[in-house]
């Protein structure tokens, strides 16, 4: 969220604090501000009051300051590893490329590895450069696909981003896995044969910088 120059207690940087809840420690900070001043006017002939007013103060700041510091709990949901059913359906593929309505069925996906190379020393491993290999897809692919790697043969770096949500038998998605700054680099058709029972398809080979896998 973005931050304003109100005064220390605007700059909450927790996201766990609803927006409500942040609006009402502010009036109740606000209100023992108010409290403590005009009762340190009379400080003279009611300490009691005074010393009450202050404690008051003190423990709605510490309050405040513990849930801005605090961390959020928060855990992802994930896929049941002890069921099965749960498990990604690897036969079901659900792709989506960003700026492109429709890509066409996509038969096979491979591609989905990374790999850091490591220094080792006498007494410690050091990881180093990660690398990621190409994401390849198999399918009877849309125009549009062809028009986009046709840019990228007339030399325009045309990058998207390409989701793969990963979803269990039941249709639920469990993982997403996000490859970033994805370009076509190469394609593709099988050999052209009166001999070959080969299904038709189209293979297309993306580079791409990174890859994330996600829960949400």
């Amino acid at each position: 969220m973005g931050r304003d120059s109100g005064g220390f207690f605007n700059k909450v940087d927790n996201p766990s604090i609803p927006r409500l809840q942040f609006t009402i420690m502010i009036k109740f900070i606000e209100m023992a501000k108010s409290i403590l001043k005009g009762v340190l006017c009379t400080m003279k002939t009611n300490r009691t009051l005074a010393v009450l007013a202050l404690l008051v103060a003190l423990l709605i700041g510490a309050w405040a300051m513990e849930y801005r510091i605090a961390p959020a709990q928060v855990q992802p949901a994930d896929f049941d590893e002890t069921k099965p059913s749960d498990y990604p359906d690897l036969t079901n593929i659900d792709i989506d490329i960003n700026g492109l309505t429709t890509i066409g069925p996509v038969y096979m996906l491979e591609g989905i590895e990374n790999s850091t190379s490591v220094e080792i020393g006498t007494s410690s491993i050091t990881p180093g450069r990660t690398t990621y290999s190409r994401l390849v897809l198999y399918g009877v692919f849309d125009k549009t696909l062809r028009d986009w790697r046709d840019d990228i043969i007339a030399g325009k770096s045309t990058t998207r981003d390409i989701e793969v949500d990963l979803r269990n038998q039941s249709g639920s998605r469990v993982l997403k896995v996000t490859f970033y700054d994805a370009m076509p680099v190469q394609y593709s058709i099988p050999p052209l044969s009166i001999d070959n029972n080969t299904r038709y398809m189209e293979r297309y080979e993306f580079a791409y910088t990174y890859f994330e896998i996600t829960n949400t």
